[in-house]
């Protein structure tokens, strides 16, 4: 079983790096916005990959050990 939280968009990031080339407030709030996403990946990614394996854990408990979920 394999679960997989995807990072950014790359088609939204090569966006926004086009984007980051004008220079305008905007362009400025997006990157902002991107860099504050980063951020919160790397912190929260830890704690995702904790509840993934132990999501996994309880899965196979269940599966191995209740006949209903077998198959």
């Amino acid at each position: 079983m394999s679960i997989q939280f995807l990072p950014v968009n790359p088609i939204l990031s090569s966006s926004l790096d086009h984007v980051a080339s004008n220079n305008s407030d905007l362009s400025n709030k997006l990157l902002e916005i991107q860099q504050d996403y980063n951020v919160m990946d790397r912190t929260l990614r830890p704690m995702e990959d904790i509840m993934k394996d132990e999501l996994i854990k309880n899965i196979n408990y269940i599966k191995d050990n209740f006949s209903w979920m077998k198959n």
